[in-house]
């Protein structure tokens, strides 16, 4: 696979103007040395999202967001790693430099023949279709409701009830080994036949709108009802959401509605409801969570009225736990027996739907709701029941009023006067930084200092005599390998260095020390600062050796009374200055 160069991603950071870049989405004002705007990654009045064009690096003090200019375009363009690079390339008018040039992007090519193939499939399918031996089909799904034009925009097609129908138009040896990667044929006891007959057929996208997977809805009554794509190179189900691709580029949706089927989708945004997509297997994954969460504050599932759509209810509340916030949330359309989402808005029209979107069920009355079932709150044992159920999801949650606020709906439940005995057992944090406090130590300062700055390493002569005891002390391996990368690259600056150290282990421990937001304007300052926190580090190591020779020499002779003062002058001469 043709890698990008990391000297050349090193680069394009350095030549990238960060304000220009930013200003484009959102208006920055230059206040002294640095230049500042209200934070787009959380709600805000003053201003408190912070760009350093030199050192190439962004920072947020009300949420702790900060980032390169890579960065900046995953985070709010939702661009891919690859993506942001292409896109950082266009806008300095360089073309993308390889480690291996010469080397084909194998992978590449490869994916796009698997595209191509399903892109072509997919046009037989539609032929299928409108064909005469479609004409069962196209009245299925006009006896759902779908008009013709919707058909067609969705690109909906039909798998004959023939074994070999895929397998006769792309009967050549590459594409028969394209069909096997797909998952298109399907190969047992040397024979081969298609894995979708006699089904409808839609077609599954990516963000880029290529179609990775199909979905196959059965005419007749066989099982299964409804047949996805297996999990190949270019298709994977708990990753993909059919219809994302339509909203993945938008900005500001208010919230996104999730439905059970492939119609209930379609049906919706027949009714002009744009905002939705449906799940590709029975629940939904973390990732897809964290996806939506990605575009929208709100997501809102609409599952079918029936007992499994119950189940996926309470499981999805489940599975969001983690993932909701004061600013992100979940709310529930709890639709009529036995009701989906595409027969109940041909029932009732879109203007009760759309009631039904506004009425929905907030998280906090499904969780009460649903735990509370069969529980007498006149019973003291049914009310310990409730709260160690509710304690134990409240306390997965992370947002701070939203924690409050279910606390004090769980006190007027158990009919307590005063919600204070609950906050012992639901742990909340008192501010959203306190969270990400860490005990600021001497090595912790030193580290976030040369990250902010890291012009500091040409203070320190020799890292020699560091390098040694590099193991015995917390910290000090990675301030050594900092001080190694920063001396190998003349020059760089925070935003080269995140890039550096973006997937390597360490790169978790540098996030939580930058979020200790030192920052200091004046350089002369930054340097007192810096050296004043390598004095006291060598002033602890040098007490350590005394005590340690204490601790080994109970009865202390000339010789080692004589170390312990010379290095006690240490300290004190460096005390001193």
């Amino acid at each position: 696979m043709k890698k990008i160069s990391k000297n050349f991603i090193k680069n394009l950071i350095y030549i990238t103007d960060l304000i220009n870049l930013i200003n484009k989405s959102i208006n920055v004002i230059k206040k002294g040395n640095y230049y500042v705007s209200l934070c787009p990654f959380h709600n805000e009045k003053t201003p408190s999202f912070t760009i350093n064009n030199d050192k190439q690096y962004y920072y947020c003090f009300g949420c702790n967001n900060y980032g390169n200019a890579i960065d900046f375009l995953m985070k709010y363009e939702k661009l891919t790693f690859i993506e942001s690079i292409k896109e950082l390339s266009i806008i300095n008018g360089v073309n993308i430099i390889y480690e291996n040039e010469y080397i084909e992007n194998k992978v590449k090519d490869k994916k796009e023949k698997l595209y191509n193939i399903m892109e072509k499939i997919n046009i037989l399918y539609i032929k299928n279709l409108w064909s005469k031996k479609g004409i069962k089909a196209i009245n299925y799904l006009k006896k759902r409701g779908l008009t013709e034009n919707t058909i067609k925009k969705f690109s909906l097609g039909f798998s004959l009830f023939e074994k070999n129908n895929i397998l006769n138009n792309f009967n050549s040896k590459e594409n028969i080994e394209l069909l096997k990667k797909t998952g298109m044929i399907i190969i047992k006891k040397n024979e081969i036949y298609d894995r979708f007959r006699y089904r409808i057929m839609f077609p599954i996208k990516n963000k880029n709108k290529k179609i990775i997977g199909f979905g196959g809805r059965i005419l007749n009554n066989n099982i299964p009802k409804y047949l996805n794509s297996p999990e190949t190179e270019i298709f994977n189900k708990s990753k993909n959401l059919y219809g994302l691709y339509k909203l993945i580029n938008k900005r500001n949706i208010e919230f996104i509605i999730i439905v059970e089927g492939y119609i209930d989708y379609i049906m919706l945004k027949q009714n002009n409801i744009n905002y939705v997509v449906a799940l590709l297997g029975t629940f939904i994954k973390n990732y897809q969570i964290k996806l939506l969460f990605n575009i929208t504050k709100i997501i809102i599932f609409c599952y079918d009225g029936d007992l499994a759509g119950n189940k996926a209810s309470w499981y999805s509340l489940k599975k969001c736990i983690p993932y909701i916030n004061d600013n992100k949330q979940i709310k529930f359309i709890f639709l009529p027996n036995n009701k989906d989402p595409d027969t109940l808005i041909q029932k009732e029209g879109i203007k009760k739907f759309n009631l039904r979107i506004n009425n929905a069920t907030s998280f906090s009355d499904f969780l009460f709701k649903k735990i509370m079932l069969n529980l007498d709150l006149n019973n003291i044992y049914d009310k310990i029941k409730l709260s160690i159920k509710i304690i134990n999801l409240i306390s997965k949650i992370k947002g701070y009023f939203l924690k409050i606020n279910l606390r004090k709906i769980l006190s007027i439940k158990l009919g307590l006067l005063d919600d204070t005995q609950l906050k012992y057992w639901i742990k909340i944090n008192k501010k959203k930084k306190e969270e990400k406090k860490i005990k600021k130590t001497n090595m912790r300062n030193m580290i976030t200092l040369l990250l902010q700055n890291p012009k500091l390493s040409k203070l320190i002569p020799s890292i020699k005599k560091l390098d040694i005891i590099k193991k015995k002390i917390p910290g000090l391996n990675l301030f050594v390998e900092l001080l190694n990368v920063i001396n190998k690259n003349s020059n760089i600056n925070t935003g080269q260095l995140l890039e550096i150290y973006r997937n390597k282990k360490s790169n978790k421990i540098i996030k939580i020390l930058l979020n200790q937001n030192i920052m200091l304007n004046n350089n002369k300052l930054i340097e007192k600062k810096f050296l004043a926190n390598i004095i006291n580090f060598l002033n602890l190591i040098i007490k350590k050796k005394i005590n340690k020779i204490i601790i080994n020499n109970k009865n202390l002779k000339l010789k080692e009374k004589k170390q312990i003062n010379l290095l006690n002058n240490i300290i004190l001469k460096s005390n001193i200055h």
